[in-house]
């Protein structure tokens, strides 16, 4: 019965080992985030999304950069002004068909296309990619369209 009570102590973090603190946090803050407005231009035939705009977002979770796309904001942290039924919702981009396919379930309707996982991947590549240089600005940067 120890060996349970044991077990169950390391589910719960009683034995795990001791970070600094400077080490990085297990959850961003709104500090964290890196954004950038971006915005389908007219003649663009591969913009992935059914909203027309929104803003990308990046920061860094256990050591890799994980990217967001934010539609029914204007400013990260500000719902849109000119729709006050707007809803902020949120996809996962990233460069794993796996995440794009289960952690955008629940908002699946906003990729522009219902397409295969591989197809669905090329969408959205160069937008996760472009998040991941996100990353690479100094925390809490907000960057205009068309910059990185």
């Amino acid at each position: 019965m120890a060996m349970v009570g044991a077990i169950l102590g390391c589910f719960v973090g009683l034995c795990a080992p001791e970070y600094p603190s400077s080490s990085p946090a297990l959850f961003a803050s709104a500090d964290d985030f890196r954004t950038q407005h971006i915005h389908r231009l007219p003649s663009e035939a591969s913009w992935p999304f059914t909203v027309d705009e929104g803003i990308l977002l990046c920061t860094w979770v256990l050591g890799d950069p994980a990217v967001y796309f934010a539609a029914g904001v204007q400013e990260f942290g500000s719902a849109n002004a000119s729709d006050a039924d707007s809803e902020v919702r949120i996809l996962v981009l990233s460069n794993d068909i796996v995440d794009l396919v289960l952690l955008n379930f629940i908002n699946a309707d906003l990729f522009v296309e219902q397409v295969d996982p591989g197809r669905r991947l090329e969408m959205v590549l160069p937008y996760f990619e472009t998040g991941a240089r996100l990353c690479d600005q100094p925390k809490g940067t907000t960057l205009p369209s068309g910059e990185l």
